[in-house]
């Protein structure tokens, strides 16, 4: 099945009224990500890379567009071009732990076992509690040669 863009978003309030104009005459980074959900659904996947390239270049810093294209491209089996947004993700909101997780998956599919372990280990001190839920961690660490760490990931 296809997997759609699960993505935190969280809006801005504008700072005075010109901007508030300035911001009411284009769509929002939100409402962009929103459409680019709606037709990659619909298979329309050029259109939904377009939607949210868009909001890149409309909002640079938006972790959140970022995130939507590394989520696109991991979808669509280009894990290095994910990683490049991953990267970008982890510098704009370095507390974000779902970017760590993405990495490593990615970094896993490309055979970069030791960024995933990193990136894996990453994630589980952010979010213990999902550790024991986390099977790919196990298989890296597996790759890694800590065996017996890997083995426990599955007890």
């Amino acid at each position: 099945g296809v997997q759609t863009c699960a993505l935190p978003i969280s809006a801005d309030k504008p700072k005075d009224k010109k901007q508030a104009q300035k911001e009411a005459a284009k769509p929002s980074v939100d409402k962009l990500l929103n459409q680019a959900q709606e037709r990659f659904r619909d298979g329309k996947r050029e259109e939904a890379l377009a939607l949210i390239s868009q909001a890149i270049k409309q909002e640079p810093r938006s972790g959140e567009a970022r995130f939507a294209r590394g989520r696109f491209y991991d979808v669509q089996k280009q894990p290095q071009k994910a990683i490049e947004d991953y990267d970008e993700v982890q510098k704009l909101e370095p507390t974000f732990p779902d970017v760590y997780y993405n990495r490593a998956t990615a970094h896993f599919k490309l055979a970069h076992i030791a960024d995933a372990v990193r990136d894996f280990d990453t994630f589980v001190t952010m979010v213990p509690q999902q550790e024991p839920l986390r099977w790919e961690r196990g298989i890296a660490l597996y790759y890694a040669g800590k065996f017996e760490e890997g083995q426990k990931m599955f007890e």
